[in-house]
């Protein structure tokens, strides 16, 4: 599931917002790991924030190989970016022993970084921050986990940092969940939410400017820490020429990252507990994503479910659904899933959950539900009512053609950062 560049950025000059000399910027941009293959919205986001700043200014990026890009990757990645690409190896997988797990758990009390954070921690890039000196106009860290370098952070330019989920509040969010945790998972999280939310007040602290993908999470980010988020910024799409829908092929399509727990818990609740009447009427759901665990494999055991893993080609998945589906009920900020099934004109059942920051209406631009028997019965009505499922996939579409493409958030996202680096 990839958004790549169509070709070299395209340099262009920066508008000083308020008078002086317009001039590009010298951008060093960072992320936990290298955003090709853009097989998630984390992903995905990266890669058009880096586009967009590639466009108006010179833009350095440093990250960490993962195991799955290839040369091609990286050659598509430094074809992006309209500055020096600087890319380091991955680091050896952690041991996965009770032993080892316990040792990480002791280390990130001690430290007051959570084991997931702290395992994005790398040395070349520690090493590469320290020694940056003031030769660029603004840092820009373009996920939260990257933050985990902040320490070794000499500069005095400004600092900014991409917050693309309030994750002191999101992991608070999955305990009131509840749905499948057992008493020591439940208590591993508790920790977490106070080990996440002392890391993240440190690190947004040290920005000079924080952008944030919703309202919502703005108000959280004051919230939890009377921190001002300083943008709004969702993610975005580039519009697909035209609709993809396959309009009575009767697929429901399903697309995430499986590494994160809200998008496997939601996925499970949707098919476990509602699913069955769809699969044995011959519908079927499609479940797309990289690296799916045993679990979600098992769900190919009820009717009509099929798990096809990453999807290298997303117009072609998308071209064979006629619905889809957005199952959480845990986590923040736009998902691009819902921009992209949204963009694609197929129609959309989601809860309240995943169409945050879309300004999407219920029964206008998607059908909302926040219940998993609620989910497939709307499912059940776009599959059965032709009319209903063409009104509402041409108004998902429209919405994100007047709002949610990079065409206008990339510029907007520039914007923000050249009122920072600009600054006097």
């Amino acid at each position: 599931m990839e958004e790549l560049p169509a070709g070299p950025a395209q340099h262009g000059v920066g508008l000083r917002p308020s008078g002086g000399t317009a001039r590009r910027l010298r951008l060093l941009c960072l992320a936990v790991r290298v955003p090709l293959p853009a097989d998630d919205g984390e992903s995905m986001r990266v890669v058009g924030l880096l586009r967009s700043l590639s466009v108006r200014h010179d833009v350095d990026f440093v990250s960490v190989r993962r195991w799955e890009t290839d040369d091609d990757a990286v050659t598509r990645l430094g074809m992006l970016l309209s500055g020096q690409l600087q890319l380091f190896s991955p680091r050896p997988p952690a041991r996965a022993s009770r032993a080892a797990a316990a040792k990480r758990w002791a280390i990130a009390v001690a430290q007051g970084e959570p084991p997931w954070s702290r395992a994005h921690w790398h040395p070349d890039v520690a090493q590469y921050l320290a020694n940056i000196g003031d030769r660029y106009d603004a840092v820009v860290f373009l996920d939260n986990a990257v933050t985990i370098h902040l320490p070794a952070v000499t500069t005095t330019v400004p600092l900014i940092v991409d917050v693309h989920n309030v994750v002191g509040w999101s992991v608070a969010e999955g305990l009131k969940c509840g749905w499948k945790q057992a008493p020591a998972r439940r208590l591993r999280a508790l920790l977490s939410v106070w080990l996440t939310r002392r890391s993240e007040r440190r690190s947004i602290s040290t920005m000079d400017a924080v952008v944030v993908t919703s309202a919502e999470e703005s108000r959280r980010l004051f919230a939890l820490y009377g921190i001002s988020a300083d943008a709004v910024i969702p993610s975005a799409i580039d519009l697909p020429p035209r609709p993809l829908r396959a309009a009575g092929a009767g697929a429901v399509g399903w697309i995430g990252g499986h590494g994160y727990h809200a998008n496997r818990d939601g996925l499970e609740r949707f098919v476990h507990e509602a699913w069955e009447p769809l699969g044995r009427a011959g519908y079927r759901l499609l479940i797309a994503g990289a690296d799916p665990p045993p679990e979600i494999h098992g769900l190919t055991n009820m009717d009509g479910v099929e798990v096809l893993g990453y999807v290298k080609d997303l117009d072609s998945f998308l071209s064979q659904l006629d619905v889809a589906v957005v199952p959480l009920w845990t986590g923040a900020g736009v998902k691009l899933k819902t921009v992209t099934f949204l963009g694609s004109g197929i129609p959309l059942v989601s809860t309240v959950v995943g169409i945050e920051g879309t300004g999407v209406l219920d029964g206008v631009h998607a059908l909302v539900r926040d219940s998993p028997a609620s989910i497939a019965a709307a499912v059940h009505d776009l599959l059965t009512d032709p009319g209903l499922a063409e009104r509402i996939g041409s108004n998902g579409r429209s919405l994100v053609a007047q709002r949610l493409t990079w065409t206008s958030v990339g510029t907007d996202f520039a914007s923000a950062v050249e009122r920072v680096a600009w600054a006097p």
